[in-house]
């Protein structure tokens, strides 16, 4: 009797269930009590912080990026140059003795002015050169050659005779020396002769005798000198008009001859 009232009770609760519906229902104990339904509390909602209030007067911090150090450069050396190979050259004797000789000293002029025709020397001065050394000039005329003696060479020239007025230049050299030197000089026009002529009276004169000498000049002013010699004591007399007489007296033991 009493399995019979169960299986009745147990079909009455699974009625139930049935139309119950969406109601959840925790499941029945073994003591046959009736099952009670359990009520969720709904989570409470997530509440916003409030933002902070931003203060016009206040600076955002400013945010320095941080510095990247660009790597440094490794230096490259470049490779040392090579030295080419020069072939060193050879100091033979006689160029060390033309080296360690010295240039010319000196080159002066008997006269720094000449006239077409004219002869004149040229003096070449040098230092620790062997005597016999062979000097050269040219430049002016056909060139002369003379050697030294004692550290001095004199050279003898003759202007050229159909020379024009103007400087002339002069190369220097010795024999052996590469340096060389220079001179100038200076072509003139000749000076117009003075004296026309000279005559003689009387043209035979016995030792111890007077004579006298009529000199007659051309654009020579007055009072200057004019100089007779040769004859006896030398004797002067002035200019006068372009002439001037000079007396003179041989001499008392002059012997027969011509005299100029």
């Amino acid at each position: 009797m009493r399995f019979n009232t169960s299986l009745a009770v147990a079909g009455a609760l699974s009625l139930a269930v049935l139309t119950a519906g969406p109601v959840l229902a925790e499941p029945v104990a073994e003591s046959g009590a009736a099952p009670t339904a359990v009520a969720t509390t709904p989570a409470p909602a997530a509440t916003k912080a409030p933002e902070p209030t931003k203060d016009p007067a206040a600076k955002a911090p400013e945010t320095k990026a941080p510095e990247t150090k660009a790597p440094e450069a490794k230096q490259t050396q470049a490779p040392a140059a090579k030295k080419s190979a020069q072939p060193v050259k050879k100091v033979t004797k006689a160029a060390k003795e033309q080296a360690a000789e010295p240039a010319i000293t000196g080159v002066t002029l008997s006269s720094a002015t000449v006239t077409a025709g004219q002869a004149y020397e040229v003096t070449v001065t040098t230092s620790a050169v062997a005597d016999g050394k062979r000097v050269h000039v040219q430049g002016f005329g056909d060139p002369k050659v003379a050697l030294t003696k004692d550290g001095k060479a004199v050279v003898p020239l003759v202007a050229p005779s159909d020379a024009t007025p103007g400087a002339k230049t002069l190369k220097v050299s010795v024999e052996g020396v590469a340096t060389h030197s220079s001179a100038t000089v200076t072509v003139v026009e000749a000076a117009k002769p003075a004296i026309v002529d000279a005559v003689v009276s009387p043209g035979l004169v016995a030792p111890g005798g007077n004579y006298t000498v009529a000199v007659s000049t051309k654009d020579v002013a007055d009072g200057k000198r004019v100089h007779v010699q040769g004859l006896g004591d030398p004797k002067v007399a002035y200019v006068k008009d372009g002439k001037a007489t000079v007396a003179l007296t041989a001499p008392a033991d002059a012997a027969p001859a011509s005299r100029r």
